[in-house]
């Protein structure tokens, strides 16, 4: 009997192992890090948006001219573009914890169905041998070695019992959390979805008026020759701009304008490299040349009008990058060119690319030839995607075909 006891608690304690259970979750790519990057995107553009309307707004003519409705809808068309980028970010995020969850959920429930089990195994074997034998078990040991075992098996088995009824406890509540958790996400997607759809609207409404926009003035040629006396006017206002820039950078302090670093090899380079006397710049990007420099036809407007740069076509998304060594001077909206980047190379030269889609760089940032500094885009007053880019003396815009690398 006692024997046949000893064999019945082993079993108990050993074909029912307390042990680790659950499926490890498939590692899903962490989208926290693009998240981040596209909301630092996103607060940028809504930076230099603000201060290009809050300038706008102290020429009030120019913000309702056709340049400035036009310039505010693409801007709005960019921010719901950057706005759903993010949106479909934080929704994919949200799927996949969503089908994480799901498993932790399908994996919880099983071990609370294996839990159950154990305890039904254990109500039956008690009904079997009844609560008294573990007490005749103990009093009938033939010798202390043998009540020592029966004792110790016996504490086994309760502490066994009570860490399984404890785990089933555990498993419960967590799978009561992960549901909540999941109807939560299920609320935060649907909601995401909402607003998804209300951007993509906004975008596609932005991009459609100013269609309509540009449609009236081609069919208008009153309206058409003063759209590209206005754009004259606004190519007029980026020489002012570098003017302004480049006198605001004399005055700020010298040892920012001397700064030196450490180059690879030891020598003290200046911050800010400027272009050599007499050395071209690099093509900014690769691609035919759309609309030369000089007088000729606008291809929006289709009258003849003065054009301050080149127009390169290129891919949308197509990287542009800094035709020489400088420094950063401006990053924002101007009207008429969308997005812009203007870079100061010394020796009073500076570059304009123009019509950009985003940009890479921050003002005061020192760049280096071919350094990316934004992206091919079709915002300003262009229906194809391509680079404008100007050189400019100064203020005065050159002929870039002069400046640049001959192929």
């Amino acid at each position: 009997m006692n024997k046949t006891w000893v064999c019945v608690l082993t079993l108990l304690l050993f074909c029912f192992p307390h042990g680790g259970w659950g499926v490890p979750a498939e590692g899903a790519p962490d989208l926290d890090g693009e998240i981040a990057a596209q909301e630092r995107a996103r607060d940028e553009l809504n930076k230099k948006i603000q201060q290009y309307n809050e300038t706008a707004q102290k020429k009030a003519q120019q913000a309702r001219s056709l340049l400035g409705r036009i310039t505010n809808l693409q801007q709005n068309s960019k921010v719901a573009q950057q706005q759903i980028k993010l949106l479909e970010l934080q929704s994919n995020k949200l799927q996949k914890s969503m089908m994480e969850l799901d498993r932790e959920i399908a994996a919880t429930s099983r071990r609370v169905d294996s839990l159950i089990g154990e305890l039904r195994v254990r109500v039956v074997n008690m009904y079997k041998y009844g609560a008294r034998e573990g007490l005749n078990l103990l009093l009938s040991a033939e010798n202390t070695h043998e009540a020592v075992v029966s004792a110790y098996l016996l504490d086994r088995l309760s502490r066994y019992d009570q860490a399984v009824i404890d785990e089933l406890l555990s498993k419960m509540k967590d799978l009561e959390q992960g549901k909540r958790s999941l109807e939560r996400n299920r609320v935060q997607l649907t909601t995401r979805t909402d607003e998804l759809n209300a951007q993509r609207e906004k975008y596609s409404s932005s991009i459609s008026e100013t269609n309509v926009i540009l449609s009236g003035v081609q069919r208008d040629r009153r309206k058409a020759e003063e759209a590209a006396k206005e754009m004259e006017q606004a190519q007029q206002e980026i020489g002012r701009t570098i003017s302004a820039l480049l006198q605001k950078k004399k005055t700020r302090e010298p040892e920012k304008l001397e700064k030196k670093t450490q180059s690879p090899g030891g020598a003290p380079v200046l911050a800010y490299p400027s272009l050599g006397r007499g050395s071209m710049l690099d093509w900014p990007i690769r691609g035919p040349i759309e609309r030369p420099y000089g007088s000729n036809e606008h291809p929006v407007f289709k009258t003849k009008s003065f054009n301050s740069g080149i127009d390169i076509r290129a891919a949308s998304g197509a990287p542009v990058k800094a035709a020489g060594p400088g420094e950063v001077l401006y990053v924002g909206w101007l009207r008429g060119f969308g997005q812009v980047v203007i870079i100061d190379h010394g020796q009073n030269i500076s570059t304009v690319y123009a019509h950009l889609a985003s940009a890479r760089v921050k003002e005061h940032d020192a760049v280096q030839p071919g350094a990316v500094i934004g992206t091919v885009g079709n915002t300003g007053t262009t229906e194809s995607y391509s680079l404008h880019f100007e050189v400019r003396v100064k203020e005065s815009a050159k002929n870039p075909l002069n400046y640049l690398k001959k192929t």
